[in-house]
């Protein structure tokens, strides 16, 4: 469990559509929306970390012109550094959902 306020309400951050320092500090990892809107597909992968040698969160695949959403709400997975994306694939649209 982590020590966020379950009624907080939830912050966002875009995505740029490239690796990514979302969140530097601690936090609670909510979860993904993720699109992919050109040709090709997507994967990417977060971390509890500023950057890809933090602990492994969450990978999303999507398909050519696919959507997702990775939820892990109320309550989330607590961070310890920060939330990093690392795209390996594709140029991924969205939020991430965070406290």
């Amino acid at each position: 469990m982590n020590n966020r306020n379950l009624n907080e309400p939830a912050k966002t951050i875009a995505l740029t559509g490239a690796n990514q320092l979302l969140v530097t500090g601690d936090c609670v990892f909510l979860g993904l929306s993720i699109m992919d809107e050109s040709a090709g597909s997507i994967k990417v992968q977060v971390y509890d970390g500023t950057n890809d040698t933090g602990k492994h969160l969450c990978q999303l695949s999507i398909n050519s012109g696919g959507e997702k959403i990775e939820w892990f709400g109320p309550g989330g997975i607590k961070c310890d550094v920060g939330l990093y994306l690392k795209v390996y694939s594709g140029t991924p649209t969205g939020v991430a959902l965070y406290k």
